[in-house]
């Protein structure tokens, strides 16, 4: 994503696309998703959610047939059921701390989610 600057002592170790244009970023020291485009909410510009691994409680995938999503829980983070037919805020493509996919990604999320809670102990 351009101009998203990152501290120079951060390595990026996961980098991923979700289907909506999402990306999430996991660095050795914090996750962030980002989320831009009509599809998440915004029209102009994104979001950007972070969160350091010591405060993450849960990364979890949601699937159905052939969507689904990855969610970051953690202090602080509001969690209610998302819907992937929802065109709200429960859809997890407008939740700041969603993430959504295919069957097709399913694979690499779990690893992802798998990278970010070895971190978060």
């Amino acid at each position: 994503m351009e101009g998203m600057k990152r501290c120079p002592t951060e390595a990026v170790h996961v980098k991923l696309k979700g289907i909506c244009k999402e990306a999430p970023v996991c660095t050795d020291k914090r996750i962030m998703i980002l989320k831009p485009g009509y599809m998440t909410g915004h029209f102009f510009g994104m979001s950007v959610f972070q969160m350091a691994y010591r405060n993450i409680t849960d990364a979890k995938i949601n699937t159905h047939v052939i969507t689904g999503y990855v969610e970051v829980s953690g202090s602080g983070v509001q969690n209610e059921p998302a819907s992937d037919w929802a065109s709200n805020s429960s859809s997890p493509q407008r939740r700041d701390n969603c993430v959504s996919l295919t069957r097709g990604l399913f694979s690499k999320y779990q690893r992802a989610a798998g990278f970010i809670l070895s971190r978060s102990t």
